[in-house]
């Protein structure tokens, strides 16, 4: 695990609490980053910042805490245990592809976030996690996942999936924000939120 003081432009200081443990470069390209930018402004990009390398080991660790919180159990179990909590933007990207049956769809995708097996990247954003896009080998429909390890109180984790991506959709650059969707889909987003909302799935927003 990784415990590390980042101090950014405007002198905001961030603790980074990460279950892997960052190599020198790594540390030094987050801390180069943040000495480019305001925190408030760097939180406010649609993107994280990703960075240059994981290592295998890193990848295991990210892997391995996934599956200990997750393997061996339904989407509903870990909903009922709040071990999965979903973003504000995972519910915008749900919400594009939402059928009617909106709480067995949440499910089924919080099982793929746990049968995944492969991570690609990490990236930093101005939290105190890095977030680590996941998929799974062979999966045919190539759902890409990023997700978070939110540190408890208790010193145990809980995952929160960010955002969910599919092979077909249109590059992240063209992704457009809620507003400029028409009001067929506003309608539909608000049900949504309000589902989410009522059945305890979401947490704070990324």
């Amino acid at each position: 695990m990784s415990f590390i003081k980042i101090c950014f432009k405007d002198r905001e200081i961030v603790c980074l609490k990460e279950i892997i443990t960052l190599e020198r470069d790594q540390i030094d390209e987050i801390r180069s980053w943040a000495s480019d930018y305001e925190l408030s402004r760097l939180k406010q990009k649609k993107y994280g910042l990703t960075l240059s390398y994981l290592t295998d080991t890193q990848k295991t660790v990210v892997l391995s805490t996934k599956n200990s919180i997750m393997a061996g159990k339904t989407g509903q179990e870990m909903k009922d245990e709040k071990t999965v909590k979903i973003s504000e933007h995972f519910v915008e990207r749900l919400s594009q592809r939402i059928g009617s049956d909106k709480k067995a769809i949440i499910i089924q995708l919080i099982e793929k976030v746990r049968d995944t097996n492969i991570v690609n990247k990490a990236q930093f954003k101005g939290y105190p996690h890095l977030s680590y896009t996941v998929t799974k080998n062979g999966d045919p429909d190539e759902y890409t996942f990023a997700i978070a390890f939110m540190r408890l109180s208790s010193g145990k984790h809980r995952i929160q999936i960010i955002t969910v991506h599919l092979k077909n959709d249109e590059p992240e650059e063209t992704e457009w924000r809620v507003s400029e969707y028409n009001d067929e889909y506003a309608k539909t987003l608000a049900k949504l939120e309000k589902f989410v909302r009522e059945n305890d799935f979401k947490d704070e927003k990324q």
